[in-house]
């Protein structure tokens, strides 16, 4: 949602601001979609977070 709202409000004035402005504006806007990847791979390299109930993080416990 960060990287939507960031398109309206960083990137598309900031291509009216000049060269130097509107590539710190392309920028930002690429540390974004990094930190969006960053996000997803270590989400996925460890599956079980938080979001998941604590009743199948017991049951997963007491199979093993």
């Amino acid at each position: 949602m960060a990287i939507g709202i960031a398109t309206f409000a960083v990137l598309t004035p900031g291509m009216f601001g000049g060269f130097v402005i509107a590539r710190l504006a392309i920028g930002l806007w690429m540390l974004l979609f990094t930190a969006l990847g960053w996000s997803l791979h270590i989400e996925a390299q460890h599956p079980v977070t938080r979001s998941q109930p604590r009743r199948a993080l017991q049951a997963d416990v007491r199979t093993t």
